[in-house]
Order: C-alpha cells, then sequence, then structure tokens
C-alpha cells in the first residue's frame, strides 16, 4: 500500500508491502526490509532495519499518530495516498451519505455503542486494527445509530460500509 505521512511537519512518501512480520519499506524511493514485532498488546513494537533495533511505542488514532522512541516524541498523520488526493468537495458528499466506511482493509475488534444510540461528532464507534495498530473508528457527525453492518473479529475491506446513521 502506498501511504502520505507527515511528521513534525516533514511529508513523506512510502510504500509498505506486509508479510506477516516482514515489511518490505520503499521511503522516498530508498527500498528496505524490516521486522516489526509487538512486544505489548496495542502499543509497543521492536522493528528491526538493516540489523538495527528501534524499540517503538506507537500511539495511533485515525490518521494521527505518536511515535515514542529513545526519549523523544515525533507526532504526525499518515494517510493512504489515494486519499491524500482527494479533494474537499469529495470529502463532503460521502458525509452527506451518513455511512461510516473502513478507512483501509482491517479487522473489526471492538463495537463500542448500540444500534439506537444518539451520537456526537468525535464519538468513537468501533476500534479497527489495521497494521497491525488499533485505530478508533469515530463518528464525523452527530445522528443516531441506525444499524452495524459489522461484527466483532469480522474482517473488512477498504471503503466497506460498516455503520449507517439517521
Amino acid at each position: 500500500m502506498k501511504y502520505q505521512v507527515k511528521i513534525n511537519g516533514q511529508e513523506f512518501k512510502i510504500d509498505i508491502l506486509e508479510r506477516g512480520n516482514r515489511l518490505q519499506i520503499g521511503l522516498n524511493g530508498r527500498e528496505m526490509e524490516a521486522n516489526l514485532t509487538e512486544l505489548k498488546k496495542d502499543k509497543i513494537y521492536s522493528l528491526l532495519v538493516d540489523n538495527k533495533t528501534y524499540d517503538l511505542e506507537i500511539l495511533r488514532k485515525m490518521n494521527d499518530f505518536e511515535i515514542n522512541y529513545g526519549g523523544r516524541k515525533y507526532s504526525g498523520e499518515i494517510w493512504e495516498h489515494t486519499l491524500a488526493k482527494i479533494k474537499p468537495p469529495a470529502q463532503k458528499e460521502v458525509l452527506k451519505q451518513k455511512e461510516l466506511k473502513a478507512p483501509m482493509p482491517g479487522l473489526i475488534v471492538r463495537i463500542e455503542v448500540p444500534e439506537g444510540k444518539e451520537i456526537k461528532i468525535g464519538e468513537g464507534v468501533l476500534i479497527m486494527e489495521a497494521m497491525k495498530m488499533e485505530n478508533e473508528i469515530k463518528s464525523p457527525f452527530d445522528g443516531k445509530v441506525k444499524k452495524i453492518l459489522v461484527q466483532e473479529r469480522q474482517t473488512v475491506e477498504k471503503d466497506q460500509v460498516l455503520v449507517v446513521l439517521e
């Protein structure tokens, strides 16, 4: 998958091919292989690149992330490369549909709201695991949960409708 990443104001283009714990990474034209191992559920990882190990704490919510390494904190944003090119009018059109869609392929870990519940903008609706990180999917608008179309432990595809709001 192709990603656009912004870390501390600097932008990068990253290609990642995932094969279990092994990653084939292209970073601004430089190719490298890496191994990512989860050490502590949901946030502590060991990254091996070019025979050098990096112990990282990775905190991620939707497109925002924070990486703690060696006492330093790196904040940033990440988007699938195709999503980075979406124009604001296209985003508004999607929001009018009142459907929450999967931002990327992944696994539904937990559903945080029941059908019929009134929710506010920014309220967590479900937790989805993608690329070995849990992402909280938040509501982009106020509404009532009309229908939940997925179940916990279900695999979903990018742009699959997860929840319908009214």
